[in-house]
């Protein structure tokens, strides 16, 4: 993306205004988000009588359980805005959410690494990065396609940047510290950090919101997605996800509750829709669906196997191992930037006969990091022999990163449980 002009910015910033509005002005309690029914595909008496709560396609819908009770115990017949219905997107447009946020992260960080190494490095830095371009290619930024010489353009790091020639006197090694001007060094790398964590940060935002608004317009934005303090977060943007038929994660989960209870195959498997992808033996075993008992807070089916279902779901964060936006295969044990894991997803007829539905979630949470990308200071002494030898010598200066930065979150909820990291009320929705 082109992020260069006063135009450019001006949206960047209106963009990070508009989060931050979204978001809940008032601190409050945190109320729970429960799926509360899961719509494999639409029917026909919805697009009949149209309903402008309900969606003409396959869907859940969610609730905000306090307000709805308040509701309840005052009018039931207008306590539809308490429910919401959010349609099921493709787990792939999920996977582009994923590698967009990340590689997003991925460029604010080069940019901020560039804008701060060339600062401290003076005017010769200046002129081969901003001017001649030389060798502006980063080791990280293509990281995704396994592109280790991926270029950066000056225009990206070099806007309104003054160079100082002024930073250090070269003279011979032994004094070299001392001719060495380390309070405007500090000020120079203070200044460019700043720069980076004002326009590129802002410019970041915008990348954030124009990839959720691509992949995922029909989302539900619980709360917000606006930037956090450290030890809080955001507010959920989330949508459930489809897939191929999984009858194999079924069958395993099955499995597991039969080892709880004798009768948890037939539990979980009862109105599985595709019996016959799960062979002659598993079929044998499935009876009528057991009746709901040992109901606890409301919640539906049996208390002891019903939490089961959200181990469906194992996929990482995009953030979720040390520097993972960064990670090179052979560096990494073999794991790159993609997060692992199953998603858990499959066919929405899946998710309304076992009772559960993954949910893909992104959130803005704080991140407190160091950069995998390190400045580095580099001075010029000269040895104390005849002739004198000069002798470069670099001096690390590591990034702390201290932002809010935003992630993903994947969630199996079972039907009618309540769905995690929600909290206050959904600020624009589909019903």
């Amino acid at each position: 993306m082109d992020h260069g002009g006063g135009g450019a910015e001006m949206k960047a910033w209106l963009c990070l205004v508009i989060a931050l509005v979204l978001s809940s002005a008032v601190a409050q309690s945190q109320p729970v988000g429960r799926v509360s029914y899961i719509e494999p595909d639409a029917q026909p008496e919805i697009l009949l009588r149209g309903n402008p709560y309900r969606l003409p396609t396959g869907f859940i819908e969610v609730v905000h359980d306090r307000n709805l009770a308040r509701c309840k115990a005052r009018d039931y017949q207008r306590c539809s805005k308490f429910e919401w219905s959010v349609p099921f997107t493709l787990e792939s447009e999920a996977h582009k959410v994923e590698r967009a946020l990340s590689e997003a992260w991925n460029r604010f960080d080069a940019r901020m690494y560039w804008r701060v190494n060339t600062a401290i490095n003076g005017g010769v830095a200046h002129w081969w990065n901003c001017i001649a371009q030389g060798l502006n290619y980063d080791t990280i930024l293509g990281i995704w396609d396994r592109n280790a010489w991926t270029w950066i353009e000056g225009k990206d790091f070099c806007d309104d940047l003054q160079p100082e020639w002024d930073l250090f006197v070269p003279t011979t090694c032994s004094s070299m510290d001392a001719m060495t001007r380390w309070d405007k060094l500090g000020e120079v790398y203070a200044k460019a950090a700043a720069h980076a964590n004002v326009k590129y940060y802002a410019e970041y935002w915008k990348d954030v919101l124009e990839t959720v608004g691509k992949h995922l317009p029909l989302a539900l934005w619980w709360d917000g997605l606006y930037p956090t303090l450290p030890g809080n977060s955001s507010g959920l943007v989330l949508q459930p996800v489809v897939g191929p038929p999984n009858p194999a994660q079924y069958v395993q989960l099955a499995r597991e509750a039969q080892q709880k209870d004798l009768r948890g195959f037939a539990y979980i498997l009862a109105r599985y829709p595709f019996l016959d992808l799960l062979g002659n033996i598993v079929t044998s075993t499935v009876v009528q669906r057991l009746p709901t008992e040992a109901q606890k807070d409301g919640f539906a089916g049996l208390e002891w196997l019903e939490p089961l279902k959200a181990t469906l779901t194992k996929r990482e964060t995009i953030f979720s191992r040390t520097n993972q936006w960064a990670s090179w295969p052979f560096l990494s044990g073999g794991k790159g930037p993609e997060p692992e894991g199953s998603s858990g997803a499959a066919t929405p007829y899946e998710y309304a006969g076992v009772g559960h539905v993954p949910l893909f979630g992104v959130q803005s949470r704080f991140a407190l990091e160091f950069s995998p990308r390190v400045p580095i200071f580099w001075r010029v002494c000269f040895s104390e022999t005849f002739p004198p030898v000069p002798i470069p010598v670099p001096l690390p200066l590591p990034m702390l990163m201290t932002n809010s930065r935003v992630t993903t979150f994947w969630q199996s909820v079972p039907e009618g449980y309540p769905i995690a990291r929600v909290k206050n009320t959904p600020a624009f929705f589909n019903r």
